[in-house]
C-alpha cells in the first residue's frame, strides 16, 4: 500500500513538471499543436 501512494507522489510530480513545461509553451505558441488529430 505504501508503495502504491509513493508511485502516485512520484507520478504526481512527474505529471506536474510537464504541465509547468508545457503549458507556457501551449499559451505562448511557441508549442503548435493545431496539426494534431483528436
Amino acid at each position: 500500500m505504501f508503495e502504491m501512494i509513493s508511485e502516485r507522489q512520484t507520478e504526481t510530480a512527474r505529471l506536474a513538471d510537464l504541465r509547468d513545461t508545457l503549458l507556457p509553451q501551449l499559451m505562448s505558441g511557441e508549442l503548435d499543436v493545431s496539426n494534431i488529430d483528436l
